[in-house]
């Protein structure tokens, strides 16, 4: 995860708006031999990783994490796989933001639902047999079959030639491509010094991380993923245009509306998050102890899931625009700082200090970022009401977040029931709180043209 969010960071942000631009200005031709390149590049990246683990896969893994070594040497057959998944990883995260270009948006929902539903299947089925193997071949069986789908996708209904290649020659492509990663570089140092340090905390620590951000990432997936796909391209058209009174239209509406969706989510997963990873899985070998240590990362993570309307909405928009330079100095600089702060959470505090630190960070930093960025390179658009929405919606979910968890201790039914109950109340307090604090007419509105258009189809 760490080396393919490292490469594929560059995927939404400079390749496909790129591909896109070559597209209108050139050929579809143009564009699929420009693209293809970095399918190849990718493909020979994934080799070269592959290569070095087999040939000293201990080296290679305690390069990049605490694990005892003589630990790697038992598992070794763990290692061949792992190196299998980051190979996939990078091609499959091109290959599925290349299709979302060309408005495929379901396409991303089926790849991730696969990725999870491999995982996490796999997991609860031969956990008790083989451990952590299970987990790792039902990611790499998920990974592979993705593989096969986007590219039977590309070839039947796009007739991508994999075969039309050259040299990639534009030099602007790989400055941005340079300034991307100088952005990244914090964010890849801030991963390593996690993994390094977790991996040398208590057994399974890694294990239930990775299997906390599979499940609390699904409405991310199925929500923010699919509706960002679509507002991108929305964002692209509009700066063809210059209509930065369209655009600001559109992300302060966008915004309110995700907030309204995904903060009742983000509360039930938290408030709840024993009851869910019990029942996904709480299965064979998984015993209570690493169900507890999941449950944990799987509160923090869901309490982070707001967080990713601001970080999602605004890294499109600026991808759209072309935002470079000073936006990246400014990232690079709150991304130093989030790290440091991180970095002193995790050696005080172990996970709970981590988790704190990126709650933080995400929560208060990034929001003062993006609105020095906007600031000086949006000076057409009003980004203080956006700002202070979205500081109104943490209070919002403060306030409900703290209810919901006084509410579920006398909630005494199933499982399944207590989480229905506290979603329940979750939607409806946020809906009743915002409604008398964030302006949510145009919600009430379009609500209301449904129910006109429904009543005059029923006449």
């Amino acid at each position: 995860m760490l080396i393919s969010s490292t490469i594929n960071g560059i995927d939404y942000l400079v390749l496909i708006p790129e591909a896109m631009r070559i597209q209108e200005r050139d050929s579809k031709k143009s564009s699929q031999k420009f693209i293809n390149f970095f399918i190849y590049l990718y493909g020979s990246i994934g080799l070269l990783l592959i290569i070095s683990v087999l040939v000293s896969p201990v080296f290679f893994y305690s390069f990049f994490s605490k694990f005892n070594t003589d630990l790697l040497r038992e598992n070794y057959k763990l290692l061949y796989i792992g190196s299998i998944i980051i190979s996939f990883q990078l091609l499959n995260s091109l290959l599925s933001a290349l299709l979302a270009s060309y408005k495929y948006f379901t396409i991303s929902i089926l790849s991730g639902l696969i990725n999870a539903v491999f995982s996490i299947t796999f997991t609860i089925v031969l956990h008790n047999k083989i451990g952590i193997t299970g987990t790792l071949l039902g990611v790499s069986l998920g990974y592979i079959i993705n593989f096969i789908l986007l590219i039977y996708v590309l070839k039947k209904f796009q007739g991508w030639n994999f075969f039309n290649i050259g040299w990639m020659k534009n030099t602007k492509v790989w400055k941005n491509i340079a300034l991307m990663q100088v952005n990244i570089l914090p964010v890849l140092v801030r991963n390593y010094l996690v993994i390094y340090i977790i991996t040398g905390m208590n057994k399974g620590a890694i294990t239930s991380i990775n299997l906390a951000q599979t499940i609390a990432g699904i409405p991310e997936i199925f929500i923010l993923s699919q509706i960002m796909a679509v507002v991108g391209i929305k964002f692209s058209e509009l700066n063809a245009k210059r209509d930065f009174i369209k655009t600001n239209y559109i992300l302060q509406h966008l915004a309110t509306l995700l907030f309204i969706i995904i903060i009742p989510i983000s509360i039930t997963m938290a408030v709840c998050s024993k009851e869910i990873i019990s029942l996904a899985l709480h299965r064979g070998n998984f015993n209570s102890s690493a169900s507890t240590l999941t449950s944990l990362c799987f509160f923090y993570f869901s309490l982070l899931l707001p967080t990713k309307i601001f970080d999602t909405i605004f890294t499109r928009l600026f991808t759209a625009f072309q935002i470079y330079g000073l936006s990246t100095l400014i990232a690079f600089i709150a991304h130093v700082i989030i790290t440091t702060i991180i970095y002193f959470g995790i050696t005080y505090f172990k996970l709970e200090g981590y988790f704190t630190a990126l709650i933080f960070g995400y929560a208060f930093i990034m929001p003062v970022v993006f609105y020095l960025i906007m600031k000086f390179r949006f000076k057409e658009m009003n980004i203080k009401t956006l700002i202070k929405n979205f500081f109104l919606f943490f209070i919002i979910m403060v306030i409900v977040c703290f209810s919901a968890i006084k509410i579920k201790e006398y909630l005494y039914f199933y499982s399944v029931v207590n989480i229905i109950i506290i979603a329940a109340f979750s939607f409806s307090a946020v809906f009743v709180l915002s409604y008398f604090m964030v302006d949510v007419k145009f919600i009430i509105e379009y609500l209301q043209s449904i129910r006109k258009k429904v009543g005059q189809f029923n006449k």
